[in-house]
């Protein structure tokens, strides 16, 4: 599958995930505000823009290389966030998108050990998906080996 076409299939998968998935974390937060997302991946090339709600919720979606994040929920209280990458053979290139994936997870859960951390989502990637609760909230990854796709979302626990 062409990089382009994998960053299309990406993108829909995103959204579909995302709305299913907020349909029933509508009421709770993951205590981080969009700002806090925003400021961390602006620098490192994505691009963040309002899309079409969710459920009633504020939507955003940050576009960088190979990756796209979501953020649902109002600025100070996201109720969701997501984080949706396309791997492929390149292992630097590879490399970076998993520190992204840390730095993502480590903005919500930033007393999750760093060493406990990774090793948790290389076992989920190579047990194609695994779900970890931390600090209230649940860390879910879904991995699409065919497609070279990984999806982390994380949200509160009911």
């Amino acid at each position: 599958m062409s990089l382009i076409k994998k960053r299309q299939t990406l993108f829909g998968f995103a959204y579909f995930i995302c709305f299913i998935a907020f349909a029933s974390n509508s009421h709770a937060d993951v205590g981080v505000s969009r700002d806090v997302f925003i400021d961390k991946f602006t620098p490192i090339g994505f691009s963040f823009e309002k899309g079409s709600d969710v459920k009633g919720a504020e939507n955003w979606v940050g576009n960088g290389k190979d990756s796209v994040i979501q953020l649902i929920g109002p600025k100070k209280d996201l109720g969701e966030v997501s984080l949706m990458q396309a791997f492929d053979q390149d292992k630097e290139r590879n490399l970076h998108k998993f520190i992204v994936a840390m730095s993502f997870v480590n903005i919500v859960v930033p007393s999750w050990d760093v060493k406990e951390m990774r090793a948790w989502l290389a076992q989920a990637i190579k047990e194609q998906g695994g779900k970890e609760i931390r600090d209230g909230k649940e860390i879910s990854m879904t991995v699409v080996k065919e497609m070279g796709m990984t999806t982390i979302t994380i949200s509160p626990v009911h």
